[in-house]
């Protein structure tokens, strides 16, 4: 495959940033709002903070580059979060410097390692820094694997996933080839093997079954039909506990088509606004639970 040119980095859209020289240098300091970036083992890990005064924070994974994404960092969450006047913490994937990819599921790369160990701690000293009550952990498609992902080191959050991946074994297929050549130089089935051993839970399901310390909220459009069929029902029909996890279905688009931004930022508000995280809650903001969705609607999709 021919190399695309590497996307430039640009840092202009946030003005002035502040840089550490190393994760040591970034646990120093007080943090404050803006655009910090941390030098890692040759890796820039780029984060934005905003601070509304909110118990609320949002942490945004983005899911794979669109074309119109030029230049790194991709930072995104700015928009919703203001709209749902709680606090941001947006999250580029360091990994996309590497090449010609458009995803690598904050899941990390030769050079650094697996990256959530690394991030996850950096992500709390942020949420303490803010005296942040509650933690929601979002993204869509390829986020929405790193939202649930990460969330197994935030007990207590709330995993908003958006018409997500949640399985690379299963359909539509996923880019992991391309990810694994690209960031691990995996070409072969043995390398292959090897990364996603150290790298990665292939499917979800399997670390959601051992321990789910956090809500799991799924939102999915109904018309995407691959994504509903092949990857959420099947991930929602082997949850084995089903107390902690409920799923919305929205009329979108065709085809891998996101729930409406200011749909999104009244979600968050109304999530911000909750008393406390309870089924009663959730299912006045339209979600199922898990065991409803089973009977009514699972019980069809497998029937």
């Amino acid at each position: 495959m021919g190399e695309k040119q590497q996307r430039d980095r640009d840092l202009t859209r946030w003005g002035v940033s502040r840089r550490y020289s190393s994760l040591d240098m970034f646990y120093l300091f007080p943090i404050g709002e803006g655009l910090h970036t941390i030098e890692h083992k040759g890796r820039l890990f780029d984060l934005l903070i905003q601070n509304r005064g909110s118990d609320t924070t949002l942490v945004v994974f983005h899911g794979s580059l669109p074309p119109t994404q030029l230049t790194l960092p991709c930072l995104q969450g700015e928009g919703v979060s203001r709209l749902a006047d709680v606090n941001l913490i947006a999250l580029a994937d360091p990994s996309l410097v590497m090449g010609d990819i458009d995803c690598a599921w904050f899941l990390g790369d030769r050079r650094i390692g697996p990256l959530r160990p690394i991030l996850s701690p950096v992500i709390r000293y942020v949420l303490d820094s803010l005296n942040s009550k509650r933690t929601i952990l979002f993204g869509g498609s390829g986020g929405g694997y790193a939202a649930v992902n990460f969330a197994q080191d935030f007990p207590g959050s709330i995993a908003l996933a958006m018409n997500p991946r949640l399985n690379f074994n299963g359909t539509p297929s996923s880019k992991l080839p391309r990810y694994l050549e690209v960031c691990h130089g995996a070409m072969s089935r043995t390398p292959m093997l090897r990364v996603k051993r150290d790298f990665m839970t292939p499917n979800l399901l399997d670390d959601v079954n051992k321990q789910q310390d956090f809500d799991l909220l799924v939102v999915q459009n109904k018309n995407d039909k691959r994504y509903l069929h092949r990857q959420v029902n099947p991930f929602l029909s082997g949850v084995e506990n089903p107390t902690r996890t409920w799923v919305s279905l929205f009329n979108g688009g065709d085809g891998h088509v996101p729930l409406p931004r200011e749909e999104v930022a009244k979600l968050l508000k109304d999530l911000s606004n909750m008393e406390s995280q309870t089924s009663d809650e959730y299912n006045s903001l339209g979600f199922e639970s898990l065991g409803d969705y089973k009977q009514s609607v699972l019980s069809q999709d497998f029937s």
